[in-house]
């Protein structure tokens, strides 16, 4: 990474058809720095860091909204975590 850009959402685009699925790229965009244009790609950094990293995704079963684990048990990804704290913040504890 070289720098960070404040960009509108309506400048990013999906990625080309053509990539597949099979990679971290979610997006792009076109920045213009020192009077030229360059393609930018925006990966999905949570999939690269899932990867890479292992972490603990377990949460008491306490504080989980029962009703969501049969959606939750085959996943681990951040994605699901986010889901985890989400659902026990909307519960109020």
């Amino acid at each position: 990474m070289k720098n960070i850009v404040n960009t509108a959402w309506t400048e990013i685009q999906p990625p080309p058809r053509t990539v597949g699925r099979a990679n971290y790229l979610t997006a792009i965009t076109k920045v213009e720095e020192n009077q030229q244009v360059n393609l930018v790609e925006i990966i999905d950094v949570e999939k690269v860091l899932a990867e890479i990293i292992d972490y603990d995704v377990s949460i008491s079963e306490h504080t989980l909204d029962r009703s969501l684990l049969p959606h939750l048990a085959a996943k681990k990804s951040l994605s699901s975590m986010t889901l985890q704290r989400l659902v026990i913040k909307s519960r109020g504890h």
